[in-house]
């Protein structure tokens, strides 16, 4: 993510692009995580791309499927300041 993305960007849309590049560390497919989580593809496909907003309870389960921890799944607390505060 850019500089100016990352100001226009929601914490969500930083959390999706965190797990999209773990998954890529991995080679993991976003219908690989969907079959570890016991979801659809679609339920993983519309959080990485921002159409449903990534919730604590979707981190928790995403984090567990990645072997790493919720807080590994956020961006720095300087970046995630840029955030826009959508309601």
């Amino acid at each position: 993510m850019t500089q100016a993305d990352e100001r226009s960007a929601t914490l969500s849309q930083m959390v999706a692009e965190e797990i999209r590049a773990l998954m890529g560390r991995r080679r993991m497919s976003g219908r690989q995580l969907a079959t570890q989580l016991g979801v659809s593809p679609s339920w993983v496909s519309y959080r990485l791309t921002g159409t449903q907003p990534i919730d604590i309870n979707d981190m928790h389960l995403i984090a567990g499927a990645l072997g790493v921890g919720v807080h590994d799944l956020l961006p720095p607390p300087e970046v995630a300041a840029t955030a826009l505060n959508c309601h």
